[in-house]
């Protein structure tokens, strides 16, 4: 394998000498932003036959560093945590040039033709997507299977809430859980509906919790040491926004977007309209539990008022 020189490329991002591992490197995408920190983190992992999870954004420059970085070796395994743009757009140019698979959760009833749709970047012609079809091979994962080679051996973990396809990688024989945008130790993670879920994500979030790995790689910001620990506060954190919520719609109906300035303190105008986006999937969920109620379709303006 080709030995990368760091001054070569703006991509790199070192691991912490502390969880350095000799088979991981992370790469990070020149897409930061208010969504993604300071990028979308891509992460190869073996010697000589690689897997990247999350290959990224479709930027030029990312997918020549992610070429660099692989050197000689073979890219493989190509795993998506989830089907969003800045995790997923890069997938299909990799797997075209360099003949690599591509690994993601999808339904029994989803062909391989639909998951292509969820992961092309936007940009891509809808009547180009049949050629490019019978191009690539896209593989179905779900709870529980594995991915492996003779270097390495990923468990699959379905963790839907911030996205319905979300999985994390739980790298086996280690202590170590990719876990995407499931849980990021630079942010609470937003719930978008309808493509999120908050009663999936808190299920989700006690999945986790109870699995042995204790270090997470998220896809965006740096590892999360005593990974257990945080996740039991991201749950309370979570609890203590329902009970703000419900008692501001116990004084009055509100809407989501009424919500939010009451929620939110300084949050930037770029972050108003997904702010109340995560309100209204904290709304739905109380819904789902009887706290509240709703007349209509569901909105950011829809009115929410204390179930009688």
């Amino acid at each position: 394998m080709t030995k990368v020189n760091q001054n070569n490329f703006t991509g790199f991002t070192k691991i912490p000498n502390d969880l350095e591992v000799s088979t991981l490197r992370a790469i990070t995408a020149p897409n930061g932003n208010a969504y993604t920190n300071t990028g979308t983190r891509s992460y190869l992992i073996g010697h000589k036959e690689l897997a990247i999870i999350d290959p990224g954004p479709n930027i030029i420059s990312h997918f020549n560093n992610i070429i660099l970085a692989i050197g000689n070796a073979r890219l493989t395994h190509i795993i998506l945590t989830h089907s969003h743009q800045d995790h997923c757009a890069l997938a299909i140019r990799l797997a075209i040039e360099l003949k690599a698979e591509i690994y993601m959760f999808g339904s029994p009833n989803e062909s391989n033709y639909d998951l292509l749709k969820n992961i092309c970047d936007v940009r891509t012609p809808l009547s180009s997507l049949s050629k490019i079809n019978k191009n690539i091979t896209i593989k179905k994962v779900l709870d529980g299977d594995k991915i492996y080679n003779s270097e390495w051996s990923f468990e699959v973990v379905f963790s839907p809430g911030h996205r319905f396809d979300h999985i994390c990688l739980a790298w086996e024989k280690m202590n170590i859980l990719f876990s995407g945008d499931h849980v990021m130790g630079w942010s609470s993670t937003m719930i978008l509906p309808p493509s999120g879920n908050m009663g999936d994500f808190i299920k989700s979030l006690k999945k986790v919790l109870f699995r042995k790995e204790n270090i997470y790689f998220p896809t965006h910001g740096e590892p999360i040491r005593e990974a257990k620990t945080y996740v039991q506060s991201q749950i309370k954190h979570r609890k203590k926004r329902e009970e703000q919520i419900l008692t501001l719609v116990k004084q009055a109906k509100h809407t989501p977007l009424e919500l939010v300035p009451l929620i939110y303190d300084n949050l930037i105008n770029d972050l108003k309209e997904p702010a109340a986006l995560n309100v209204l999937a904290t709304l739905i969920y109380l819904s789902t539990k009887g706290l509240v109620s709703y007349k209509g379709k569901l909105s950011p303006k829809t009115k929410f008022s204390v179930t009688q």
